[in-house]
């Protein structure tokens, strides 16, 4: 295994024998072991590996931003020939942004909620350079240009909750790659994407990182990424490099039965085939609409629409799929079907019962029958909760004996895959695809007919998510669950939807069958969203059949 194949001794960076130290009483002694790795000029090199298998570690390593808790305890860190490992923070200081920078998976919190984008940008460069205030914004206006931001004015004045993620991000490597630095690690700068605004986002990086020639340090789960970006790929197991080379060799020959393990869990793009269900119709949608005021200065007022006249079924024991880009009014459905917020038109019919109009006494009695699991697990917990506690509060509450509700809670826990004895843990304590199925095992408590799941396993690698998706199909089986599934991965939904619904703009632009919908989309829309799926072109993922 050569993993500086090809890479110049001058590289943007070198690392050699790299060893980070857990802290006592951790799962094992070191984060990452004996880490070899080199990133050449203008070449992306990805590293792929489950949760916990140190990928971020290394990129926090390499950037400085270690916590505490980790410490390098051996090896080099080379940044353009310079050793970093152990450097001082004000030479770290001085070397991020102008030799090394990086993007993070979450530009939301990345992003300081109280600044303009433009002004972040610009401490960057007030922080580095010697540029008058004029300058500094014609150069901030450039760089939101030339990540391929369409009006940078609007967003150079913008607070970052007043645009998008995809603009969010753009933003993040507009202010990363302002001073051309000679390496960018990108940590997981897509996962939250919808494919659309990802594959722009991997283009993007891919210009720039051949026009400029940066050394690009792309960290992902996702091998439809790698497909579409990678120049050469690592695959680390628990700190250790199990398997390197050239894309192509380790997609479609992995050697290593751990790389063979992540590409055989990637979903696939041919659907499953069940019978259709016929079971009853347990929730149903009728014209539902959702628009919130939008008050402007000496204007008229106008109305923001998030969703319109959207008609929906869904029956016992079937899994409906609801797909789209971000901002297309997928999660504002799910929660106007919770009843979270207020629907503003419609009818939401459950079990026989309109709920759309029902105030908070009349509707308490009914929401055991309808739960909903959310994209983050860990926001979903209470962080000073015992998981066991959070998994018997909805039961407590709607009169249950505490003892029959704690035996529930460990039936739960076996039935998710987790150990009972786990029930006096914190969330903090669990992995993140453990947190999601205590979330899980949290909505079942109730018996619920209806199952919402919002982006469930949009933030969990691939391993991982497959078996969450195993788990929600078992559950479906097993309590002829009905299961409204929102994700903008088709992949995912390929696996687990019997029905797909495709929105666009709040309003759905086409329904059918996962199996119809995959092989012959029939919306423009629906044929752009399969188009930019990463990696689609690699017959490793499979085709719609």
């Amino acid at each position: 295994m050569n993993v500086h194949e090809g890479v110049p001794v001058n590289a943007p960076l070198a690392i050699r024998g790299l060893d980070i130290a857990l802290p006592a009483h951790a799962d094992r002694a070191l984060a990452v072991e004996r880490i070899d790795l080199d990133v050449a000029r203008g070449e992306i090199l990805c590293l792929v590996g489950e949760s916990g298998s140190g990928k971020s570690v290394i990129a926090h390593a390499t950037m400085g931003l270690l916590p505490p808790a980790l410490r390098i305890v051996g090896g080099t860190i080379g940044i353009d020939g310079e050793n970093i490992a152990g450097a001082s923070e004000e030479r770290l200081r001085a070397l991020r942004c102008t030799r090394m920078a990086m993007v993070f998976q979450e530009p939301a919190t990345a992003l300081n909620p109280l600044m303009r984008c433009g002004a972040q940008i610009d401490e960057v460069l007030a922080a580095h350079t010697s540029l008058a205030a004029a300058e500094r914004r014609e150069r901030t206006l450039a760089a939101l240009a030339e990540v391929g931001i369409d009006d940078p004015a609007r967003i150079h004045a913008s607070f970052a909750h007043e645009i998008s993620g995809g603009q969010r991000q753009r933003v993040m490597i507009a202010m990363a790659l302002i001073l051309k630095p000679a390496l960018l690690i990108a940590d997981e700068p897509t996962t939250a994407l919808d494919v659309t605004t990802q594959a722009q986002i991997l283009a993007l990086i891919r210009r720039l990182s051949q026009e400029h020639g940066t050394g690009v340090l792309f960290i992902t789960h996702d091998f439809g990424v790698v497909a579409e970006i990678a120049d050469r790929v690592i695959a680390l197991q628990r700190g250790r490099i199990v398997e390197a080379g050239p894309r192509d060799r380790m997609l479609q020959h992995p050697q290593h039965p751990y790389t063979q393990m992540l590409l055989q869990s990637v979903p696939s793009l041919t659907p499953h085939r069940r019978p259709p269900a016929t079971g009853d119709v347990v929730l149903a949608t009728r014209g539902l609409g959702k628009s919130w005021p939008v008050r402007r200065l000496f204007r008229a007022s106008e109305a923001f629409v998030g969703a319109a006249d959207v008609n929906l079924v869904l029956r016992r024991g079937e899994v409906l799929g609801l797909v789209g880009e971000s901002g297309s009014g997928k999660s504002t459905v799910a929660r106007c079907i919770a009843r979270l917020i207020e629907p503003t038109a419609g009818a939401i019919d459950l079990a026989g019962t309109d709920i759309a109009k029902l105030g908070v006494n009349a509707l308490r009695p009914l929401r055991r029958r309808l739960q909903i699991v959310f994209q983050d697990p860990y926001r979903s917990l209470d962080p000073r909760r015992r998981v066991g506690e959070s998994i018997i509060e909805g039961p407590l509450n709607f009169g249950a004996d505490r003892e029959m509700a704690a035996r529930r809670a460990r039936e739960l826990m076996t039935l998710v895959q987790l150990d009972p004895a786990a029930l006096d843990r914190y969330p903090h304590e669990f992995s993140g695809g453990e947190r999601q199925r205590l979330c899980i095992a949290r909505a079942l408590a109730l018996d619920p007919e209806v199952l919402i799941a919002d982006e469930p396993v949009s933030a969990l690698d691939v391993s991982v998510q497959a078996r969450v998706l195993e788990l929600l199909a078992g559950i479906r089986d097993r309590f002829d669950l009905a299961i409204l599934f929102i994700t903008h991965d088709l992949r995912v939904a390929a696996q687990l939807c019997d029905r797909i619904a495709v929105m666009r703009q709040g309003r759905i632009v086409e329904t059918g069958t996962t199996h119809d919908v995959f092989t012959h989309p029939r919306h423009p829309w629906t044929q752009a969203l399969f188009a930019a799926i990463p990696g689609r072109a690699t017959a490793l993922f499979g085709q719609p059949s």
